[in-house]
């Protein structure tokens, strides 16, 4: 009960509903009760194309995902061009961080995740190795 009280004290911040602690004789128990607070009609409005918008978004990547994957099951060459890419993203990673630690910008022990980064650039390198390319048809 004392927590309620203590809760019900403390600023109350700007919201959609106010709590009061209503204690319940011989209970020893508290209550909240909440009341609605008239919000601008315009605050609502916004809440629900923020919402929707950040929807439309998520959808909107992973359609482009899955029709990526629908290509690279179908093109070689695009799969390859992919795997390379993820690969030199790596590489082009770990080699960063090695500049920035011999030109001291960086303190040696930031260099303790390079192994993980380049088990991760030869795993994709290796599976862009891989994949079979056909030959282009002469035009």
């Amino acid at each position: 009960m004392t927590i309620l009280r203590f809760l019900s004290n403390l600023p109350r911040p700007t919201s959609l509903l106010r709590v009061n602690v209503v204690d319940r004789p011989n209970s020893g128990e508290a209550w909240l009760q909440t009341q609605s607070v008239n919000t601008w009609p315009g605050t609502v409005a916004r809440i629900i194309t923020g919402v929707s918008a950040f929807t439309a978004l998520i959808v909107w990547f992973f359609w482009r995902s899955w029709k990526s994957l629908e290509r690279a099951e179908r093109d070689p060459r695009y799969l390859r061009r992919r795997l390379l890419l993820m690969g030199v993203f790596y590489v082009a990673g770990a080699v960063l961080g090695i500049e920035q630690v011999a030109t001291r910008k960086q303190p040696v022990q930031s260099l303790i995740g390079l192994p993980i980064a380049l088990c991760f650039a030869w795993f994709w390198l290796r599976s862009a190795s891989r994949v079979k390319v056909p030959p282009r048809e002469p035009q």
